[in-house]
């Protein structure tokens, strides 16, 4: 299923009527604000049902719908969104095991300034990139400094959003980066011990970074139990799963973990991402923060948040 967001509902229709008429084929409905709530609910839920491909919208879905099926979204004009907005629908999609698009239009005479061709070059790049990043980051920094109400009850204003992407940034420090690097190059049961030092004395220290070939996820973890001498169960924060327990299997006799990214049931999940020891990291918040503080900018987040 596919998001087409046009954000302007003078001409939603129009565009609707260009894409029915481009792929007549496509089951087509169009959502946006200035509809009454009966029929947006309806036309919401028989999109969710699947009886629609594609959905016509406003930014209206930037934020509580979660959709695992679309794995497709399609932005016109996205020159005229701010990079708050653009992160928030971006992570409309990928919220399942299947890969996902996002496609971003801007007018042909409308360049980019270097700056943010650079900055759109280092996102694309990125192993890590994703609104997962900057709300683990954003929840260890509230642990941290002990801040209420908790992460899963955070509404996406403006400061909450502002505040994900500054911590998803920090991705992009070379110190972040080279402590990334450092975890992929011991074994799975020296990062399980690290990990379990921190939790034992009460510090939410360490998000963790977990990859395969065509993407990666973060988490944080805050508990360790072991169901078995070689294998080591992670507890995790799962932004995708917000007040759901997840977890991480390791298999620290063979430098092997397993993850499942999008199902109900985790151990009887046949797409589960796998790995090794190279496909896995820790960073930590005092990284980031002193990384952030040597160049004048501070981690914690602003009052109320």
């Amino acid at each position: 299923q596919v998001f087409w967001v046009h954000n302007r509902v003078q001409t939603i229709e129009e565009c609707a009527a260009g894409l029915r008429e481009l792929v007549p084929e496509a089951r087509i409905a169009v959502a946006h604000g200035q509809m009454d709530e009966g029929t947006l609910e309806q036309i919401v839920l028989d999109f969710w049902e699947g009886e629609y491909d594609v959905l016509v919208c406003t930014t209206i879905i930037e934020s509580g719908i979660d959709m695992p099926t679309v794995n497709t979204l399609v932005v016109e004009r996205s020159d005229l969104l701010g990079l708050g907005q653009m992160h928030q629908l971006r992570g409309r999609v990928g919220r399942s095991g299947q890969r996902a698009y996002a496609y971003l239009f801007h007018p042909a005479d409308r360049v980019l300034t270097e700056e943010a061709a650079n900055f759109a070059d280092m996102v694309n790049q990125a192993r890590q990139a994703g609104h997962c990043e900057g709300m683990v980051v954003v929840a260890a920094a509230r642990q941290v400094w002990g801040l209420s109400p908790a992460t899963s009850s955070l509404e996406p204003t403006e400061p909450v959003v502002n505040a994900i992407i500054r911590a998803f940034a920090t991705i992009f420090l070379p110190e972040v980066q080279a402590e990334a690097r450092s975890w992929t190059e011991i074994t799975l049961a020296d990062t399980v011990a690290e990990l379990a030092s921190a939790l034992a004395e009460g510090r939410i220290e360490y998000g963790m970074g977990i990859y395969r070939p065509d993407g990666g996820h973060e988490v944080l973890p805050y508990a360790i139990e072991y169901p078995s001498a070689t294998v080591a169960r992670v507890f995790v924060y799962d932004p995708n799963w917000p007040l759901v327990e997840r977890y991480v299997d390791l298999d620290l006799e063979r430098d092997r973990w397993r993850f499942s990214f999008a199902a109900d049931d985790q151990s009887n999940d046949p797409y589960a991402w796998t790995g090794g020891e190279e496909d896995l990291d820790l960073n930590s918040i005092s990284v980031r923060a002193a990384a952030l503080e040597a160049r004048g900018v501070v981690l914690t987040p602003p009052p109320g948040l």
